[in-house]
């Protein structure tokens, strides 16, 4: 009897620091069309938007090479809407991507139009656990930058959390600090590589930008704007799917460690075999939040 391999879950086992982050990169590059057209899809609108506003809110002097603005009012107006669109990217897409990925990493075949579904079904409940993890992080940070970082890396898994176990935003906040617990330094590690690797990009991507620019045009010119625009959704392109992947690939693997994960869809697997994998916890009893 012949094993479909396109659609059996993987051989899943505790990984190192280091294949965390292999296993991220393949995911990303083995579904890196559908990845980039889940980003796409949602950042292009969302730049063009910003772009208009930008345009329509502010004058450019090429004689003074400056933008300014004729309208404080309208110009505040504006950056308003803007940065609800910006928000509304970054959540729409994560969570499309989050699914994405985690379909893949248990051998289906991410969709970008069911991902984006299921992204625009759950972001309400997203929209909830963000507001309540900032503020988490903000108290943190009034009491030290650490306690921040320390709730940051033990709160990291809850997107996985959220959607793939379709709890709350409050259980999901729970489920991760249980999942990280016994990990932190390890999910540390591997957040701060992946968060270097980020920066590392971002800062060379601007400076491609600002030379180009500083040679054909000025920045504050129609055309400087539209490669700003284009440079942050190209970016995107690349760190949204990265930070998912390894937040997904993190998140199967403390389960694996505490929970014996892989054992659990194997079984469910071979009872159901054309039922995709499910993420359910094996277990019902956890450890009290905080514990």
């Amino acid at each position: 009897m012949s094993v479909d391999t396109a659609t059996a879950p993987p051989q899943l086992r505790p990984l190192a620091l280091g294949e965390i982050i292999d296993v991220s990169i393949k995911l990303m590059r083995r579904n890196w069309r559908t990845l980039a057209l889940l980003v796409l899809v949602v950042a292009v609108p969302v730049a063009v938007v910003s772009l208009l506003i930008t345009t329509s809110t502010t004058t450019y002097d090429p004689t003074l090479d400056v933008r300014s603005s004729d309208d404080d009012a309208a110009y505040g107006a504006g950056q308003v809407i803007n940065a609800v669109l910006q928000l509304a990217l970054y959540l729409l897409a994560t969570v499309a991507c989050f699914e994405a990925v985690a379909e893949a990493y248990m051998g289906g075949e991410p969709d970008w139009r069911s991902s984006l579904r299921f992204a625009a079904r759950r972001l309400p409940a997203v929209l909830g656990m963000s507001i309540l993890y900032f503020f988490g992080l903000f108290f943190g940070l009034i009491a030290i930058v650490i306690g921040a970082i320390f709730l940051a890396v033990r709160w990291s898994v809850a997107m996985p959390a959220l959607l793939l176990e379709r709890r709350g935003p409050v259980s999901a906040l729970g489920r991760s600090w249980n999942l990280v617990g016994g990990f932190w330094w390890k999910v540390f590690g591997t957040l701060l590589i992946v968060y270097l690797l980020v920066t590392v990009l971002s800062l060379a991507a601007g400076a491609v930008l600002g030379g180009v620019l500083a040679a054909i045009t000025s920045v504050d010119s129609l055309l400087g704007l539209a490669a700003q625009q284009a440079v942050t959704v190209l970016v995107q392109v690349f760190t949204l799917p990265l930070f998912a992947a390894v937040t997904i690939v993190l998140y199967v693997d403390l389960r694996v460690r505490k929970e014996g994960f892989d054992l659990a869809l194997m079984a469910d697997h071979i009872a159901n075999p054309d039922a995709p994998a499910s993420f359910a916890p094996a277990r019902q009893s956890e450890p009290a939040y905080g514990e």
